[in-house]
């Protein structure tokens, strides 16, 4: 077990989308189904402002990746990307992945 898995092994998860403290709590707070604690959770997490911009170092990094890739063809084939038995466009892939 690492150091960190020890350190926090006693401390409680309780996810906070379930109800585990009984009904008579559950209808006090809403009675809240499932579904509605998702939708109040995610609008609540796209109401927050977030900063997605990456550091410039490592925006360098991505476009230097970008610029070094092969470019896709619209003849490329993809079926050897795809596990047994998915379908691309109207015909089964029944190759394997390497």
């Amino acid at each position: 077990m690492s150091e960190h898995t020890f350190r926090h092994f006693e401390e409680p998860h309780r996810p906070d989308m379930f109800n585990r403290d009984g009904v008579v709590r559950w209808e006090r707070e809403g009675s809240k189904t499932l579904l509605d604690k998702a939708e109040e959770k995610y609008y609540a997490l796209m109401a927050e402002e977030a900063d997605y911009a990456l550091p410039a170092d490592k925006a360098a990094a991505v476009d230097e990746v970008l610029r070094r890739r092969t470019p896709l063809s619209s003849k490329t084939d993809f079926s050897s990307f795809l596990p047994e038995g998915v379908w691309i466009a109207s015909r089964p892939f029944s190759g394997r992945i390497k």
